[in-house]
């Protein structure tokens, strides 16, 4: 096999991303424009519109898309599945493949399962133009044979790839979306959902590689370097520099981590969802000490970390300031509209800044002395004319407060003072768009980034998109440190990346 060479930019040192069969690379961080030397360039992509349609093969489309367009969304419901929410995923199903909501539940379970469904009913399938190279051919009784696999980790290259499969007559590679997390040590059985193509496709096999390279997770297939010389020349940063956790209980493992902070020492603060846990690891990710949440049934659905490594837990409903290496509870912050808080993030120089929901979507703005000093009332429902439940919070630069509404799917900026300022997203699948929104964080530049099921996006601090960057899980809780290093907690990780070639 030839050796895979990288281009990097002859400016500024950063490694090029290469599309196929293209004579230029510009850089996307100097903006400089490179040659291409020919080794690189690789056979050039196929066009849709000039490939024929063979005899006893017509295009099928899935909801009126053309199926190779619908790949992200099969991603999606892998994705969803995943992450256990599976009423998202029989919503998704139906609209892809219809039929009645107690079939694609069914066959949501058997995909948690990981156990193989066989679609044989296609309501939302149509025939498409015979120019359209998403191509199947169809059975004896007119219906188009596909499936939708939950495969084990047998061989990577016949499972993971598809391996060719006779089918009236022909072979065919079955194309992939791989929704796995990323592996554990000791390997777990891995999640793909798999469409199988009965007939040709007309694309070359390096133009299918290609095609399919953003969903394949390169170290799982067992391609070593190979895998991680391609993940730099597609998409250098932000690049991970550190891995701590694994599912478990015991040191240094998780359940189910969603929160995660850094306080001004570099310590590392991983909390799970449910069962109190709270885990600190220094720097460098060695396990430091952990210490549990006193009670039945501890949810925690909020966590910030001051820079002294005190935190602001909320769990059951209130907002506790707690000492972040042992535990104890330094005070309960009281509000006279009692219990209804969801959120938290430190203020600089003491205080604490909470989402309330009780009554009203509210900020509550609490002093280092743990005293009420604003209250913002109604802060999303008054701007959307629409109820405001789940709220997640950030701190800029500037100490302007940005509020992740995920039921408008929406960032809301509010001043120091609670004023409002502006708001940016949105719900749907685009660039600067967001589909069951996560969590969001403000690195030491000023840019935003809010994760959801498709990724994390970056904005400026206008709320203007930036970038977008896929880490091979979902990112349930985000920070950034002194340093400026991204930490995503999901997948029962905790993640650090680099950002940018200069950190």
């Amino acid at each position: 096999m030839p050796k895979l060479q990288v281009l990097a930019c002859p400016s500024c040192g950063a490694s090029l991303s290469i599309e196929q069969g293209a004579a230029t690379a510009q850089c996307a961080f100097c903006g400089n424009t490179s040659v291409v030397p020919q080794e690189l360039r690789g056979p050039a992509a196929p066009s849709r519109a000039s490939t024929p349609n063979l005899s006893g093969q017509k295009a099928v489309y899935l909801g009126g898309v053309p199926w190779m367009d619908q790949l992200p969304r099969l991603r999606e419901m892998g994705d969803l599945v995943r992450a256990g929410n599976y009423d998202g995923a029989v919503r998704l199903y139906q609209e892809l493949f219809g039929g009645p909501e107690t079939a694609a539940r069914a066959a949501v379970q058997m995909l948690a399962s990981g156990q193989p469904v066989n679609i044989n009913q296609f309501s939302a399938l149509r025939s498409g133009s015979s120019g359209d190279t998403g191509l199947f051919r169809f059975d004896q009784a007119g219906m188009p044979q596909v499936q939708i696999q939950a495969m084990g980790t047998g061989n990577p290259f016949g499972n993971a790839m598809g391996s060719p499969m006779m089918a009236g007559g022909s072979l065919y590679p079955a194309p992939v979306v791989d929704t796995r997390p990323a592996r554990q040590a000791g390997g777990c059985i891995a999640m793909i959902v798999v469409i199988s193509v009965v007939g040709s496709l007309l694309i070359a096999g390096l133009a299918v590689f290609a095609g399919f390279l953003p969903f394949l997770n390169l170290k799982d297939l067992g391609l070593g370097d190979v895998g991680e010389k391609i993940a730099e020349v597609t998409n250098q940063y932000p690049r991970e520099v550190l891995s701590i956790g694994g599912e478990g209980t015991g040191r240094g493992r998780f359940t189910d981590a969603r929160h995660v902070g850094v306080d001004g020492e570099g310590n590392i603060y991983a909390a799970d969802y449910g069962g109190g846990r709270v885990q600190v690891f220094d720097a460098s990710g060695e396990f430091v000490t952990q210490w549990t949440i006193e009670g039945d049934s501890v949810y925690l659905t909020g966590m910030a970390v001051a820079e002294d490594g005190s935190l602001y837990l909320v769990y059951g409903s209130d907002l506790y300031h707690l000492d972040g290496q042992t535990g104890e509870t330094i005070e309960q912050l009281d509000w006279d509209e009692g219990w209804g808080f969801e959120d938290a993030v430190a203020l600089p120089g003491g205080g604490v800044a909470a989402t309330w929901y009780k009554n009203r979507d509210d900020l509550v703005i609490f002093d280092a002395d743990g005293q009420v000093v604003a209250d913002v009332q109604e802060a999303i429902s008054s701007i959307t004319g629409k109820s405001a439940v789940t709220m997640k919070l950030a701190l800029d630069n500037a100490g302007n407060l940005l509020v992740l509404n995920t039921d408008s799917e929406m960032v809301f900026k509010f001043s120091p003072d609670g004023e409002y300022l502006n708001s940016f997203g949105g719900d749907g699948d685009g660039q600067g768009q967001f589909r069951a929104a996560g969590d969001i964080v403000v690195d030491n530049t000023g840019l935003i980034y809010v994760s959801d099921i498709n990724g994390v996006q970056v904005f400026d601090d206008t709320g203007r998109y930036v970038s977008k960057f896929d880490p091979p899980f979902y990112a349930y809780g985000l920070a950034v440190d002194e340093d400026n290093f991204l930490y995503i907690a999901g997948n029962n990780h905790i993640t650090k990346y680099v950002l940018a070639p200069n950190e």
